[in-house]
């Protein structure tokens, strides 16, 4: 006898290999996350004529990019987020259900020349594509002006 070796070693091993790909799969789906999540609960302190520059910045942190113009700023936030589906990593498969998610967020805060708020507007994607098709669908919801 040779001590429970035999023809079932190879299925172990395919076994194992199941095991594995399915207890580490969540850690192979990768993703790339870029600028900070804009806390929309923090609008209600923006309003045009009153909240100032530094209440802006007090409030969301410094901006990601400012852009001056004679008369007034534009104070730019942005957050980006993609995460690749697990199928993505898998050749062949990948270009039959490989994909990605995304989400974005652009918040934009005009500042007149008294350094007051005199508007905003928030813009909010969220996609997904398949690498097969490599499109994009987004829906865009925007925030009110003040």
């Amino acid at each position: 006898m040779m001590g429970g070796r035999g023809k079932d070693t190879p299925m172990r091993f395919v076994g194992i290999g199941v095991a594995l790909f399915i207890v580490f799969a969540p850690v192979l789906a990768g993703c790339a996350d870029q600028g900070a999540v804009i806390d929309q609960s923090k609008l209600s302190l923006i309003q045009a004529g009153h909240t100032s520059r530094a209440d802006v910045e007090g409030a969301f942190g410094p901006p990601d990019t400012v852009d001056d113009f004679s008369d007034h700023h534009i104070l730019v936030y942005s957050h980006n987020y993609v995460q690749l589906n697990i199928w993505s990593y898998i050749p062949i498969v990948q270009f039959i259900i490989g994909g990605f998610n995304t989400q974005r967020q652009s918040f934009q805060v005009v500042i007149d020349g008294k350094d007051l708020v005199e508007s905003y507007i928030l813009k909010n994607y969220a996609g997904t594509s398949t690498i097969w098709a490599r499109q994009i669908q987004e829906q865009p919801t925007t925030q009110p002006i003040n």
